[in-house]
């Protein structure tokens, strides 16, 4: 061996060595971490267990291996407490514009309120399409639900007729469609006479309608998992047929919320997708396994990934979620499981994702509906008066926008923002809080110069209305605090505000 070829080869061994010592010492000090927060946990010392679990995530993270990263990461996000303080304003289009990113069918600033109501029996009235699906009439739901969505869903297998009854039935009514157009075989999706006539008949159908295409790409469950390049060409000759032909339909890539890790090699690219989906559910027990209970698991979590990576070029869709209030498992109704979840996904858009434009919950009982092998939950809003109420008290809000506007994009009328310290509140301001902890139901307070405004159990948006003319003029020192069941303070925030007449 030439000299030179030596002094490479040991040069090289040598970057090998300390390369492999340098990994070792990051797992065992990732393990180390590890270990730590497990400790931690046992010492109900939640806040910092978090904070370690993420560091242990964070070690593996650049190691390179994702799995841990994960678990650990959602282990942090188990124990964490997060506090923040929001208030509330006029919003004008101008500063909407931010949050907008231009996409077919956007709205410059509010959630589109969606459903999937199919087989939901609290809902009576119901009819056939063309393929022989029956569907259920959203007015009746509309009033059963005292407001109006935006959107209602439905599945269609690709292959079926142009569901033109279901269409006609929504534009009756001012609905908007989210059509779930799923192939068993990407094979079969060609630009043909097939393709074409659906684009021709959306087009001709008058509505908003949003076309998920193929979903849930990412999940081995589905048949056109496994060939993202394939799934990748289809999916862009789908939207350029759509695109070109029916300029009332905005093309929705959704993958689930997991696995991570393969979501962004299935995605087609910005040109032919208009909005970004994600599914992901709430459930007592992951995988329907009494050994894997899931209770803790706070759903704006699931919107992580998706939106950091997304939202900045597209409006971001809740494709499909929902909460169960009985499971399979152990046959326990649990409808403040269900509340809770509702409570925090949606009270989370308007404080951690503004930029989340449509949500869409899944009303079915799968127990009886769904096939043999998916009859784990009850995800019906109906069933149980706790749960609808909660549901309803939410929607409430003028953030939730009721009708999807084609001649001018849709605006929510008041802006949630951030409270920071030092910032001039006068009038009668909507004050909230966004609260997440290893408690499902902490006790959150408001307090004001040391005095308490106002106290919260159940989860949700926090919110109320402080009149700043009740107190003197100044400088205030404003709090929101978070209690476990033990009376343990969580975590707090505390701001200097100053109000004037």
């Amino acid at each position: 061996m030439k000299k030179p070829c030596l002094v490479l080869f040991f040069f090289a061994l040598v970057l090998f060595l300390v390369g492999s010592r340098q990994n070792v010492r990051a797992q065992t000090s990732a393990a180390s971490l590890r270990v730590k927060a497990d400790v931690q946990v046992k010492r109900k010392e939640f806040g910092a267990a978090s904070q370690s679990f993420r560091a242990a995530a964070l070690r593996y993270k650049s190691l390179g291996d994702y799995g841990a990263y994960k678990v650990l990461e959602e282990q942090a996000q188990r124990y964490e407490t997060q506090i923040s303080l929001f208030y509330e304003k006029p919003l004008t289009e101008q500063t909407a514009r931010k949050y907008y990113t231009g996409k077919r069918l956007e709205p410059l600033y509010g959630v589109y309120l969606g459903a999937f109501i199919d087989r939901e029996d609290g809902v009576k009235s119901a009819y056939q399409d063309e393929n022989g699906q029956t569907h259920r009439d959203s007015n009746e739901w509309n009033r059963i639900m005292g407001k109006n969505h935006a959107m209602f869903f439905m599945y269609e297998r690709y292959g079926n007729k142009f569901p033109k009854k279901w269409m006609d039935h929504l534009k009756r009514y001012g609905g908007a469609a989210q059509w779930v157009l799923t192939p068993d075989n990407l094979d079969k999706v060609s630009q043909d006479k097939y393709l074409l006539d659906l684009a021709f008949a959306a087009r001709d159908s008058g509505i908003p309608i949003f076309l998920r295409f193929a979903g849930e790409m990412n999940g081995a469950w589905v048949p056109y998992h496994g060939d993202p390049a394939k799934y990748i060409q289809k999916f862009r000759l789908v939207a350029e047929v759509f695109h070109a032909y029916a300029p009332n339909v905005a093309m929705v890539w959704c993958p689930n919320d997991g696995p991570e890790d393969k979501i962004t090699r299935y995605y087609p690219g910005e040109a032919a997708v208009d909005w970004v989906g994600v599914n992901f559910y709430n459930v007592p027990y992951f995988n329907a396994d009494a050994s894997k209970p899931a209770k803790w698991k706070n759903p704006a979590d699931s919107l992580k990934f998706i939106y950091q990576t997304y939202a900045a070029k597209h409006p971001i869709m809740i494709g499909e979620t929902a909460a169960s209030h009985l499971s399979v498992v152990d046959g326990l109704l649990c409808p403040d499981f269900a509340a809770d979840k509702i409570g925090q996904l949606y009270s989370s858009l308007p404080r951690l994702y503004p930029r989340v434009k449509a949500i869409n919950w899944l009303s079915m009982n799968t127990l009886k509906y769904a096939r043999q092998e998916r009859q784990l939950n009850n995800y019906s809003l109906l069933d149980v008066p706790a749960v609808a109420i909660q549901y309803r008290d939410l929607i409430s809000l003028p953030y939730f926008l009721e009708e999807v506007s084609r001649e001018k994009p849709a605006q929510a009328p008041l802006e949630t923002l951030r409270l920071s310290e030092g910032m001039t509140l006068r009038g009668i301001v909507p004050l909230s809080a966004w609260v997440k902890s290893y408690e499902q139901r902490p006790m959150v307070t408001f307090f004001l110069d040391g005095k308490m405004l106002k106290q919260f159990r159940a989860p949700g948006h926090y919110r109320f209305a402080l009149d700043t003319q009740a107190y003197a003029p100044g400088t205030k020192t404003l709090t929101v605090e978070a209690r476990d069941s033990r009376n343990k303070l969580a975590g707090k925030q505390t701001l200097k505000v100053k109000f004037i007449r």
